[in-house]
C-alpha cells in the first residue's frame, strides 16, 4: 500500500532529526523574511526618513553623470545622451562620462565617440580596454576623471531614458536633506502587455522593500538612476568588486560607514526590459548571486537590519532548496514523515510569498496574474544564485542585452520536464506517498510558467527588430504634464 500520513513519525535518531530541522528552518528563512516583510510593508510610499534632516545645503551640487557602456547597440546609447543633453535647468553644473569598456568592435563605440565630440560639453567619452571587475572597474575609471567641482556621482544605465528637468529635481532634493544616496526607481519603455507584467514582477522590490526602508533611511542601491555624494563614495573606497550587485555592496558600505540612503518614488527615466526568457533568467541568477554575496559580507561585518535584509533577499529563493530535500526525503520511510511537514511548510511559505505578490502587484487581475506567472517561472534562477553567492566568491557577470530583439521560443528542455515532472507523478504517489505527488505537481507548475513566459515573450516581440530602438513608445510626461494629472 502506498505510504500515507501514518509515517509522519521519523525513525530518525534525535540528533539527526535536530540537524536536519536546522538545516531546513535556515533554507526556509529567507523566504519567510521575505514574505513578512511583504505583509507589513507600507502600502504607499512616504519620502520622509526617521532620521534627522542635515542642516540645508548652501553650496549648488555639480554633478557628474557616469554611463558605463560595454558592447551597446550606439544608437540606443546615443538616445540616452540626447535626454541628458536635455537637463538644460542645471546647464554649466553637470557633466555626462561614457565610460566604454572592453568594446571590441570600434564600429559599436565610435559612433557615440563622434557624437560626443560633435556635442561637446557636457559629453566626455572614454574607452578603456582590458578592464577588469566589468561594470565595477568601468565606473572607478570613471571617479577618475570626474570635474573637480564635483559633489555627486549619477549612475545612469545605458538603455535609460531621463526626463528632462531630472536633475533640477535631484538639486530640490538634496536642498530639502543631505543624505549620503538616493535611489529613485527602475521603470520600462515599450511595454506590450505581458511585458507590462514582467515589468510588474520587477516593480515589487520598489513598492514592498524599497518602501520599507524609508523610515530607517536604509535604501540600498540598484545601479541606475542613483544619485551618490563623491566624498562619501571616496571613503568607501569606490565601488566594490567583489560582488557582482557592485549597487547594492556600495549601498550597504555608505550606511556602515553612518550615511543614510533615501527612496524617492517618482520616474525620472525608463529604460529597456529584457524581452528573452534566457536573458531574463542570466539577469536574475545574477541578482540573486550578488546580492547573497553583499549578505555574506553583511553578516560577516554583522551590519544587517530588517530593511537591509528585505532588500538582499528579494530576489533570492533559498527555500526551493528545502523542496528539493523534502523530494529526497520522501523516498526513505525513516525521513518520509520530516519530509511532508518539510513539504508542507515550504508550501505554504511558498503560496503566502506567491499570493502577497499578487496582492501588491498593479493593474488589471490578468496583469496580476502574469506578474504571477513570471515570478513562479523565475524561481529557479532565485534558488540557484542564491545557492551560488552564498558558496562562491567567482561568479561571471553577464551583462543583460540592451536591445529589443525577437524573444526566444521555450526551450525544449523546459517543456520536456514539464512532461517528465507530470507523468511521474502517478507513479511517484504509488511508489513514495503524497508529497511526491504534490512535488510533482508544484514541479509541472514551474516548467509550465516558463514555457508560458517564453511564449509570451515572443509574441510581445513579434515583429519588432534591433532597428525599432529609437522612437520612444510612448513618450515620458514632462514634469509640468506629471502636476497638471495630480
Amino acid at each position: 500500500m502506498p505510504p500515507t500520513l501514518q509515517h509522519i513519525g521519523s525513525d530518525l535518531p534525535a540528533g539527526v532529526e535536530v540537524i536536519l530541522s536546522i538545516i531546513l528552518a535556515l533554507l526556509l528563512a529567507p523566504s519567510l523574511v521575505k514574505a513578512l516583510i511583504l505583509l507589513f510593508s507600507p502600502r504607499s510610499s512616504s519620502s520622509k526618513s526617521s532620521r534627522p534632516a542635515p542642516t540645508t545645503r548652501s553650496e549648488r551640487p555639480f554633478f557628474s553623470i557616469h554611463v558605463a557602456t560595454y558592447d551597446e547597440p550606439p544608437e540606443l546609447v546615443i538616445a540616452t545622451l540626447r535626454s541628458l543633453a536635455e537637463q538644460t535647468s542645471l546647464a554649466g553644473r553637470y557633466e555626462v562620462l561614457i565610460l566604454d569598456n572592453n568594446t571590441k568592435d570600434p564600429q559599436r563605440y565610435r559612433p557615440v565617440q563622434q557624437f560626443c565630440q560633435r556635442m561637446g560639453r557636457p559629453f566626455r567619452f572614454f574607452h578603456f580596454d582590458q578592464v577588469a571587475h566589468a561594470k565595477a572597474g568601468a565606473l572607478n575609471l570613471g571617479l577618475e576623471e570626474v570635474d573637480q567641482r564635483t559633489t555627486h556621482i549619477i549612475t545612469v544605465d545605458a538603455d535609460y531614458q531621463v526626463e528632462r528637468g531630472f536633475l533640477k529635481r535631484v538639486e530640490e532634493l538634496l536642498q530639502e536633506s543631505d543624505p549620503s544616496h538616493l535611489q529613485f526607481p527602475q521603470r520600462y519603455r515599450q511595454l506590450g502587455e505581458s511585458n507590462a507584467a514582467l515589468s510588474n514582477e520587477y516593480d515589487q522590490y520598489f513598492k514592498a522593500f524599497a518602501r520599507a526602508s524609508q523610515a530607517s533611511g536604509e535604501m540600498l542601491l540598484t545601479g541606475t538612476m542613483s544619485v551618490i555624494r563623491l566624498k562619501d563614495l571616496r571613503q568607501a573606497g569606490g565601488w566594490p568588486t567583489g560582488s557582482v550587485t557592485e549597487d547594492a555592496a556600495l549601498g550597504l558600505r555608505l550606511l556602515s560607514q553612518g550615511g543614510s540612503g533615501q527612496y524617492v518614488e517618482e520616474t525620472w527615466g525608463r529604460g529597456v526590459i529584457p524581452t528573452t526568457l534566457r536573458d531574463l533568467s542570466r539577469q536574475r541568477h545574477r541578482w540573486a548571486a550578488g546580492n547573497a554575496q553583499v549578505l555574506r559580507e553583511a553578516l560577516h561585518r554583522r551590519q544587517i537590519s530588517p530593511a537591509t535584509l528585505g532588500q538582499l533577499l528579494a530576489w533570492c529563493q533559498g527555500s526551493l532548496l528545502t523542496f528539493g530535500l523534502a523530494l529526497l526525503f520522501s523516498f526513505s520511510p525513516a525521513t518520509r514523515g520530516l519530509a511532508t511537514i518539510t513539504f508542507a511548510v515550504f508550501l505554504a511559505i511558498v503560496i503566502l510569498e506567491l499570493g502577497l505578490h499578487l496582492a501588491t502587484c498593479s493593474g488589471s487581475l490578468s496583469t496580476r496574474m502574469k506578474s504571477l506567472m513570471f515570478r513562479l517561472a523565475l524561481l529557479p534562477e532565485g534558488c540557484g544564485g542564491f545557492l551560488n553567492g552564498l558558496l562562491s566568491n567567482k561568479i561571471s557577470f553577464i551583462r543583460t542585452p540592451k536591445t529589443l530583439r525577437v524573444a526566444d521560443s521555450p526551450q525544449t528542455l523546459d517543456i520536456a520536464l514539464a512532461a517528465v515532472s507530470f507523468l511521474l507523478g502517478p507513479l511517484l504517489f504509488l511508489l513514495v506517498g503524497p508529497v511526491a505527488l504534490f512535488a510533482s505537481c508544484f514541479l509541472s507548475s514551474i516548467f509550465l510558467a516558463r514555457i508560458w513566459c517564453a511564449t509570451a515573450l515572443a509574441g510581445a516581440c513579434s515583429g519588432e527588430e534591433e532597428t525599432t530602438l529609437t522612437p520612444l513608445s510612448p513618450q515620458l510626461p514632462t514634469p509640468a504634464q506629471k502636476k497638471k494629472a495630480a
